[in-house]
Order: structure tokens, then sequence, then C-alpha cells
């Protein structure tokens, strides 16, 4: 009887041990999926992976910046003439020497342009007030703050800003020459905020001898006219699309502002 207890008894241990062994093996998944899942919540383990993707996410969104700020031919017909008319304006005031403009440069740029544009300077009515302001502000974005113009400035012109009479008068003191700076716009390009004008600039000299500079320095030569050469027709020449390559070239910025642009900034790239 005994022994039949004991046979009985040895029968059964494989059984328990079996059942010991999945449930210790049970814990140890439970345990091990626990652990994976707070290595991943915290960042611990796959980061790699998920930096990679956050790298590709922004690389994919600067490309499409690019894209979509990429330069492209100017087509609006109102931007092209305010672009051309401003172009002229800055380039009456020869400031391509220039990163940036004073007020009372500003001023004289606006004034010069409307006394070249004007039939009498024999002290004449030549704008009002209210003109140069309205394209003061509207070419470099802000108010005029004072109206006074040093003489250093001013060189052979002369005008006067009656504010009270709200009138501009002009006149010259030193006569027309021949001298002069040439300009023109080879190309007009845009992007989502700016218009871009590149503008190829000489200069033409009449003295000892008649020079055609390819740069505002007088540096490089592009023609020179021999004794006997030059005559009234040659002070029509021109920067055209035949010659603007043997010239400096410069790219003039302006923001868009609605219906309007104004002028940001210079530089010379060529």
């Amino acid at each position: 009887m005994n022994e039949n207890i004991e046979i009985m008894e040895n029968n059964n241990s494989p059984k328990k041990n079996k059942g010991l062994i999945v449930i210790i093996i049970l814990l140890i998944i439970a345990l091990l999926g626990t652990v994976g899942y707070i290595l991943v919540d915290k960042g611990v383990i796959f980061k790699k992976e998920e930096v990679k993707t956050e790298e590709k996410k922004e690389e994919k969104k600067e490309n499409n910046n690019e894209v979509k700020n990429e330069e492209k031919e100017l087509t609006d017909t109102l931007y092209i003439k305010l672009v051309n008319d401003d172009v002229d304006l800055l380039s009456t005031a020869a400031h391509y020497n220039k990163v940036s403009l004073s007020e009372e440069e500003r001023i004289f740029a606006i004034i010069k342009k409307f006394m070249n544009d004007a039939d009498n300077l024999n002290g004449s009515k030549i704008a009002t007030v209210t003109d140069l302001d309205k394209k003061y502000e509207d070419l470099f974005n802000t108010k005029i703050n004072n109206y006074t113009i040093s003489d250093a400035v001013l060189d052979c012109y002369d005008f006067k800003i009656d504010k009270s009479k709200n009138i501009i008068t002009g006149d010259l003191k030193c006569g027309f020459g021949f001298d002069r700076l040439l300009h023109y716009i080879n190309k007009i390009t845009e992007d989502d905020n700016n218009i871009y004008a590149y503008v190829n600039v000489g200069y033409f000299s009449v003295g000892m001898d008649t020079i055609v500079y390819s740069s505002m320095d007088k540096t490089n030569i592009v023609k020179k006219f021999s004794d006997g050469e030059y005559s009234a027709l040659d002070n029509e020449y021109n920067i055209d699309h035949s010659n603007y390559t043997q010239f400096s070239e410069y790219k003039m910025t302006f923001v868009k502002n609605g219906d309007n642009i104004y002028y940001k900034n210079i530089e010379r790239i060529k």
C-alpha cells in the first residue's frame, strides 16, 4: 500500500515542474515586455531612427522652401513699370557706389528726378511737397524727418522746399554737362516677397577725351572717341541689349507691398 502511494507521488512531480516552468517563462516575457515598452517610451531605444525621420522631414521642408522662393521672370506689368521708374530715379542719384542712402540723399534723388522731368528750371515750381512726401514714402517705406539738404549733396542743383506753400522750386547753379551715368536693366525677376532688378552701369565722360567707362570707378574703358570723331550724336550713347555684358552689374532689391514696391538694398555682382 505504501509503495503504491510513493509511486503516485513520483508520477505527479513532472507535471508540477512543467507548470512552474511555464509560469516563470510567462513572467519573464511579461517583464521583458514591460521593460521594452518603458525603454521605447523614454526614447532609449529606436531613437536614432526617429531622429533620421525628423531630419528627412526638415530637409524636405527646406527643399520645398527653396523651390518656393526660387527667382522667376517678372511678368506683372504694374510691377515692371514701378521697377523701371524707381531704378531710373535711383540711378539719377548715382548711388551705385553706396550701400545705403542717407535721408537727404534720398530726398535729393527724388527732387533731382523732378528737376530732370521739369520743363523749366529757372526757379520755377517743379513739384509739391505732397508729391515729395508721397514718393518718398512709396519708395522707402518711411516718412521724411528733416527736409534740410546740405550743399555737399546739392552739387550743381539748387532747389527750395517751402512746406508752408506746399511747393518745391528748382534751378541749376552750373548748367548741364555731358558727363552722365549710364544704366540698363537687363533682367527683372521675383520670388514670393521680393523683386530683383539686374542693372548694368557705366559712365560717359567728356573732357580732353570722350570716354565710356565700364563702371563708375572709371578704370576700364569700353569706348574712346578719337579727336574729331566725337559729335553731339555720340551723347546719345547708351547701354543696351547688344553691349550690356561689357559693363558692371548690380542687383537691386525691392519688397512687394500690395500694389506698390519699396526699395530695400543694392549689391554689386560684377
